[in-house]
């Protein structure tokens, strides 16, 4: 039996800028240059892996034998062999995400200039990924049964004897994987030149 539970809680906020700038009441010419702004927000998730590796039952040699018994006998065998194996795999993710991107090379101004006014604003770049993979991820290795081999033998016995040999062989594999995500990824980038 296996059980993972994760919760992951974030937010990322970046606030950038080289806009807003003023120049009021020159005399002369005036300029407004305004720098380049790069924003990259990658986000990635990989919550819960749940590995299962069983090496199974050791191997199983029977030999049964019903042999030399006397005339009008009843002779009788009965074997039986079981194998369990029950996987249970509980696996609850939750992520909850908010990132925001708040990028500005503009909103310059220029008032009251008696001279030419230039204003160039800067280049902006805002890339945004998230990326949910491997969620809840269950990997599972195990044989369904043991090895088994059963040699019966029914051989010499009297007239008239009555022989039996029962073998029994079950394996029960049960496997019970059971997986819930919530997510909630929020992703903005707000960009004024």
């Amino acid at each position: 039996s296996q059980e993972n539970q994760a919760e992951v809680n974030y937010t990322v906020n970046i606030d950038a800028g080289t806009g807003e700038n003023s120049v009021s009441g020159n005399s002369g010419d005036a300029n407004i240059i305004t720098g380049n702004i790069l924003a990259d927000i990658k986000i990635e998730n990989q919550l819960n892996t749940s590995i299962v590796n069983i090496d199974c039952c050791p191997s199983k040699d029977t030999k049964l034998e019903i042999s030399g018994n006397g005339n009008e006998s009843d002779n009788s065998i009965s074997d039986k062999t079981i194998n369990n194996t029950n996987i249970l795999v509980n696996q609850l993710a939750n992520i909850s995400s908010s990132s925001t991107a708040d990028l500005n090379t503009g909103r310059n101004s220029a008032d009251g200039n008696s001279g030419n006014v230039s204003i160039m604003t800067g280049n902006i770049s805002g890339n945004g990924e998230i990326k949910n993979h491997y969620i809840n991820l269950s990997i599972i290795d195990a044989p369904l049964g043991a090895n088994i081999e059963v040699i019966a033998t029914i051989s010499g016995n009297g007239q008239g004897s009555k022989n039996k040999i029962t073998v029994d062989l079950i394996n029960n594999f049960n496997t019970h994987i059971n997986h819930l995500a919530n997510l909630n990824n929020v992703l903005n980038i707000k960009a004024n030149a």
